[in-house]
């Protein structure tokens, strides 16, 4: 087996291969409620699986695997700006963990979507007030939510000669996706400004770098990532008027 333990959703299919083609097998759970003689199984329920090969020659070999299946094993998450003008577009960034099998926008009617792909939904208000945002994920028997609350107020006038309108990030792409031992962080802006880069590692947004750098309308960031673990990983971008994240995998 890749793991000798493993906790999933209920309901969550975990599929087992003993390996070693033409052998004979013998599969148990400790509770006695499972058996087989196949070379690979599918098993779902909270137990403890021993299977015995015996291949052509009489030679047995033995493994165990446990399995812990829990309702509460999903976690929804989104991170978001909390804190917006009218007319500004806000960013939804989902990071549930495990990643769900489906997920649950509901947006205040106050809200109109102008953009959205798997992870991501760019969201703009055209009125003044508080309101809450929720996110639903779904994997297998468990089900996980997280509401949060955004506040818009009236656009105000930046001090930057009298200008009005979005200021701040355009877009951000990471590459290569999976990565390995170096990533490169590219970010458009409207105008040159101070940039913080982040490094989170899921699922507990732990920060495993971060460093900050003078933006130009177009940026690149070579980051060595030899020394990360594999895993989900969360880059964050912000700059003096919010952030936008992406997700990124290290192989």
């Amino acid at each position: 087996f890749p793991a000798d333990f493993a906790i999933v959703c209920e309901g969550q299919i975990v599929a087992l291969d003993a390996g070693n083609p033409g052998a004979s097998y013998l599969w148990e759970s400790q509770s006695k409620s499972f058996s087989a003689s196949s070379k690979s199984v599918n098993i779902s329920q909270s137990d403890v699986y021993a299977v015995t090969v015996t291949d052509q020659k009489g030679c047995k070999g033995n493994a165990v695997f446990k399995l812990r299946a829990e309702k509460s094993f999903l976690k929804s998450k989104f991170l978001m700006n909390t804190n917006l003008q009218v007319g500004d577009t806000s960013m939804l960034a989902e990071i549930s963990w495990p990643i769900p099998e489906q997920v649950d926008w509901k947006l205040p009617k106050a809200f109109r979507i102008v953009k959205q792909d798997e992870s991501h939904v760019y969201i703009v208000s055209d009125s003044i007030g508080e309101f809450k945002v929720s996110l639903t994920a779904r994997m297998a028997l468990c089900t996980d939510s997280m509401i949060k609350t955004i506040k818009v107020v009236e656009k105000k006038k930046l001090d930057d000669g009298g200008r009005f309108g979005y200021i701040g990030i355009n877009t951000i792409s990471a590459y290569p996706n999976p990565f390995a031992d170096e990533l490169t962080i590219e970010t458009t802006l409207t105008d040159p400004m101070a940039l913080t880069y982040e490094i989170l590692s899921m699922p507990y947004l732990n920060k495993v770098y971060s460093t900050e750098q003078d933006g130009h309308e177009k940026s690149t960031i070579k980051i060595p990532t030899g020394n990360l673990p594999a895993g989900l990983y969360i880059i964050k971008v912000s700059s003096p008027y919010q952030y936008k994240v992406i997700k990124v995998i290290r192989e």
